[in-house]
């Protein structure tokens, strides 16, 4: 009766190993792929500040523009999409027209 016994014992010792193994393998692939997607959040909130910060010296050379210059946009057309102040003021047009 103890040989089928130690049989059912060894194979579950085996199955367990494999199973512990198998465990380990999985957490080390998911540790890997954690720090890969960590480096790319790092990447894309260091992508993110670029951005804003261009977005912000865009603004800035805008309304220095704005300030000293007629500035009006238009389509492929010729009418005005844009127009600031200045060139509103000077053209004697109301910037909703």
């Amino acid at each position: 009766m103890d040989a089928p016994h130690n049989v059912l014992n060894s194979k579950m010792r085996s199955a367990n190993e494999q199973l512990e193994l198998r465990v380990q393998e999985c957490t080390a692939e998911l540790q890997q792929k954690t720090e890969k997607l960590a480096a790319e959040i790092a990447e894309g909130a260091r992508s993110q500040a670029k951005v804003f910060d261009s977005l912000k010296e865009i603004s800035g050379l805008k309304t220095a523009l704005d300030e000293h210059a007629l500035v009006a946009i238009t389509d492929p057309l010729g009418k005005i999409t844009y127009a600031n102040d200045k060139f509103c003021a000077v053209s004697k047009y109301l910037c909703e027209e």
